[in-house]
């Protein structure tokens, strides 16, 4: 444990020294991000998978509810939910959520890949070398250890994923553009470089509503009433 603050603390200091040297694409990356944070919405989505020859394979609905910096999605016949604290998943089967970890898989994806990950409280920037940001992780939550973040075109980001040993393991595409007058990644792209290299995953936003949320119900806690809320107000059908 002493190590492990030892060094956030050390990563901290680099953080600060590397602070000035930040490129603005790293903080346009961070406010498209961050479009919902604070925001109370439902984004209505879809996770498709694609074969390498972008054969279309599978089409899955998602429904996602934001309030403040907390994430409830529903697809694939389940809730989860993601907060500052952790990820959790429930259904029809379960009288209680579930805490599981980031890498919890849902139709071959971590359901990291599908909750928003908050790279500006997640991650401190360690260096920002060739037009690259690099990222180590800060909250023990994350599945990934460390990222390299690069901007590929005006509405086109780059995130390759690492291990603890900083092999790439997943690669993301994230395309930023107006949806319902919100900026935000419309449309994710994610490849597993490792297990799963016969597909590709596009996760895409096509419609957002702002709707009134009750933000108290956005934690573990309260996750069957806020399942009951959605369900009350015909938000999903199931």
């Amino acid at each position: 444990m002493k190590k492990y603050t030892l060094t956030l603390i050390l990563i901290s200091i680099a953080m600060t020294l590397f602070a000035d040297e930040e490129p603005l694409f790293f903080k346009d990356f961070i406010t498209i991000n961050n479009a919902f944070i604070e925001k109370s919405v439902i984004a209505e989505q879809t996770l498709t998978t694609y074969d390498l020859e972008k054969n279309k394979t599978e089409k899955l609905k998602a429904v996602s509810f934001f309030s403040g910096e907390s994430q409830l999605t529903y697809f694939d016949k389940s809730y989860f939910l993601g907060t500052n604290a952790g990820y959790w998943i429930m259904n029809n089967r379960m009288k209680t959520p579930l805490k599981v970890s980031g890498n919890y898989q849902v139709q071959q994806l971590d359901i990291q890949d599908v909750l928003r990950i908050d790279f500006e409280k997640d991650y401190l920037v360690e260096k920002n070398e060739n037009n690259c940001v690099y990222l180590t992780r800060s909250n023990k939550k994350i599945v990934y250890p460390f990222l390299e973040l690069s901007k590929l075109s005006d509405s086109k980001y780059e995130i390759l994923f690492k291990d603890k040993n900083g092999k790439n393991i997943k690669r993301a595409i994230y395309k930023n553009g107006y949806i319902s007058g919100y900026n935000c990644f419309y449309e994710i792209e994610i490849y597993d470089l490792i297990f799963n290299k016969n597909t590709y995953f596009v996760y895409t936003t096509n419609l957002i509503k702002e709707q009134k949320l009750p933000a108290s119900l956005f934690n573990q806690n309260q996750m069957y009433n806020l399942i009951t809320f959605i369900k009350q107000n015909g938000f999903i059908t199931e």
